[in-house]
């Protein structure tokens, strides 16, 4: 089965975090995930695989509440660096705050979903921008 290179969570809460590798380890469609506890973590990373020449991420999920740099400072930097804007980015949030939802429309992002991350909101996204080949566990 065809796998994503690489996926990097942005998310401050390690638990998670934690439940978002075992899901994504499970369905078994990246070959590497990276995590990032804020935007400023996640915005130093991308750069420093970049600058080294190691793969960078195909997808991004990016939690909106952070401490330091939350995902929408993170996203209004990330679109300034064009050296960046190869990566799919869906926010990933508990928040169902309708301002959070409009800010996010109004910046351009193309998915916002609501945490928990399922099998069936991960399958949608690849299905959609992706097209890799799913096993039966989708």
């Amino acid at each position: 089965m065809n796998k994503l290179n690489c996926v990097l969570l942005v998310d401050d809460n390690e638990t998670t975090c934690f439940i978002n590798r075992l899901l994504l380890d499970k369905l078994n469609i990246v070959q590497e995930l990276l995590t990032a506890r804020d935007g400023r973590a996640a915005l130093n990373l991308l750069q420093e695989r970049l600058n080294t020449g190691e793969q960078l991420p195909e997808l991004i999920l990016l939690d909106i509440k952070m401490p330091g740099m939350d995902g929408f400072e993170f996203f209004a930097e990330y679109k300034q660096r064009p050296e960046f804007s190869f990566s799919l980015i869906v926010m990933l949030t508990t928040s169902q705050n309708t301002r959070d939802l409009e800010q996010a429309k109004g910046l351009g992002i193309p998915y916002y979903l609501t945490k928990p991350l399922t099998s069936q909101k991960i399958s949608d996204i690849v299905d959609q921008h992706f097209k890799l080949k799913q096993s039966n566990t989708l």
